[in-house]
């Protein structure tokens, strides 16, 4: 599969994928905001719904920053290394942020087993998908 056919295929309904995550996010807090606040009636069900797209905006976008290697760093001192010792500080720093996401996913897999059997209570779904 060439590039081309990859971005049509997962890149491009990733992002859009993103932008309606990004969306419900902003819709459902400015709506909470205006009905707690303004109407004096909040919805229990747009904090959740927030939270919920917020998280699989969180996740996605890191698979996405990842991918076009666009996380936040700090150079300064990588740069004043020579350049042999570039590599090897650039090696490391990707071998341990490997093994920080395997515990993270180690960890949450443990995590999410613990939460499958709660409920939210304002939508009625499993806590585990919050998490």
């Amino acid at each position: 599969m060439d590039g081309t056919a990859m971005r049509k295929y997962f890149e491009k309904p990733l992002e859009c994928i993103l932008v309606l995550l990004f969306s419900v996010t902003i819709v459902s807090v400015a709506l909470q905001v205006f009905y707690r606040y303004v109407l004096n009636s909040p919805w229990s069900w747009s904090e959740g719904l927030a939270r919920l797209a917020f998280s699989g905006m969180l996740f996605l976008g890191l698979g996405v920053a990842e991918k076009d290697n666009i996380h936040i760093a700090v150079d300064f001192f990588i740069d004043r290394l020579p350049m042999s010792w570039q590599k090897v500080v650039r090696v490391a720093v990707e071998l341990f942020s490997i093994a920080v996401l395997w515990a993270v996913c180690y960890y949450s897999i443990e995590f999410i087993d613990m939460q499958q059997y709660m409920r939210s209570v304002a939508l009625d779904i499993s806590m585990m998908y919050f998490t």
